[in-house]
């Protein structure tokens, strides 16, 4: 896990927020969480449902992540010299 720490504060916390977003759309589908909290009907499981908003969220967090970690030294002014 050193190379997770060695990463950026901000591309850290965005990288364990991901991931508990993926987490929670895996209990979800595999839980029923509408049937649980609001008493909905049950529903099947979609794996092709699962895949795509996986898919989703992974592109997004790519692309988050991605800038994030461009972003970073100018963010802190690393990238003024004399500093």
């Amino acid at each position: 896990m050193k190379w997770f720490q060695r990463l950026p504060g901000v591309v850290r916390f965005e990288a364990i927020g991901f991931g508990c977003m993926f987490a929670l759309l895996a209990f979800n589908e595999y839980v029923d969480l509408a049937k649980i909290l609001f008493g909905e009907e049950p529903t099947p499981l979609r794996h092709h449902e699962f895949l795509m908003e996986s898919a989703a969220v992974c592109v997004v967090a790519v692309m988050v992540i991605a800038l994030s970690w461009f972003a970073e030294p100018s963010l802190h002014g690393e990238h003024v010299k004399g500093r």
